[in-house]
């Protein structure tokens, strides 16, 4: 159990049915986001490696959000920062190819 999910487990049982309890997981760009230029570059010369490892982050996160559920959570968030100011500024196209959306 990571620590985030150790604060949650005991907030929530101090704070159930008192607040709305939220867990959030990272999303799935966020860990490749070494110097996001890089990021950019791979996702144009390596699509089907960055998508692999969209896919396997995808499955880490599923997990930590079943964790955070068994903690206490009520509700996951997942974030990411895809296409703002701030973020990578993934052309559309592409992010349609090589993530899961829902």
């Amino acid at each position: 159990m990571d620590q985030e999910t150790i604060v949650l487990e005991r907030l929530s049982k101090k704070l159930k049915g008192k607040r709305f309890i939220i867990g959030v997981v990272q999303g799935t760009f966020l860990p490749l986001m070494g110097p996001s230029a890089h990021t950019l570059a791979w996702l144009h010369r390596y699509p089907e490696l960055v998508k692999l490892w969209m896919e396997y982050y995808l499955k880490v996160n599923v997990e930590r959000a079943k964790a955070k559920i068994d903690a206490g959570a009520e509700a996951i968030i997942e974030n990411d920062d895809y296409a703002s100011t701030f973020g990578p500024m993934i052309p559309p196209n592409t992010l349609k190819n090589t993530s899961y959306l829902t």
